[in-house]
C-alpha cells in the first residue's frame, strides 16, 4: 500500500521555488497562482514536489507579495503616498505618456457607451429626480 509522505522543504529548496515563482510572475503575469505553483517547483527534485494546493498558493501568494510573517517587536512603517497619476504622466517618459493617454480615452469611451444604455440613463435619472426604482 502506497504512504502519501508529507513533504518539508529546506530552505535551501523554499528560496529556489520562491525564486522560481518570482521570476514567473515577472516573466508571464497571465499565470495563475495554481499555474505557477505548479511550474517554480520544477526547480526542485521531483519527489520533493508539493501538490498544488490552496495551502502551497496561499503561501506563494503572501511571499510574491512580500507579505509574509514579520517579529512582532518591528514598529509598522507609514504608507507612503503615492503620485497622482496625472503628475507620473509628465514625469515619465513620452512611452508611458502614450500608454496612459491611451488608458484615459479607452476609459473615457467605455464609461460613455456605459452612460448611453437606456437602463442606465433611466435609473440615473430617476436617481437625479430624487426617486429611485427598486423594481427588479
Amino acid at each position: 500500500m502506497p504512504t502519501n509522505r508529507r513533504v518539508s522543504w529546506s530552505n535551501e529548496e523554499k528560496s529556489a521555488v520562491l525564486a522560481a515563482a518570482h521570476d514567473l510572475r515577472k516573466r508571464q503575469p497571465q499565470l495563475t497562482l495554481q499555474e505557477i505553483g505548479a511550474k517554480a517547483q520544477e526547480a526542485v527534485a521531483k519527489n520533493r514536489r508539493r501538490p498544488v494546493n490552496n495551502k502551497l498558493t496561499s503561501w506563494l501568494s503572501a511571499e510574491l507579495k512580500g507579505s509574509g510573517p514579520k517579529p512582532a517587536a518591528e514598529p509598522r512603517a507609514k504608507p507612503v503616498k503615492r503620485a497622482p497619476v496625472a503628475r507620473a504622466a509628465t514625469n515619465g517618459t513620452p512611452a508611458q505618456s502614450n500608454v496612459l493617454q491611451t488608458l484615459i480615452e479607452q476609459g473615457a469611451a467605455i464609461l460613455s457607451g456605459i452612460l448611453s444604455h437606456p437602463s442606465v440613463r433611466n435609473a440615473l435619472g430617476g436617481t437625479l429626480r430624487g426617486r429611485v426604482s427598486r423594481r427588479r
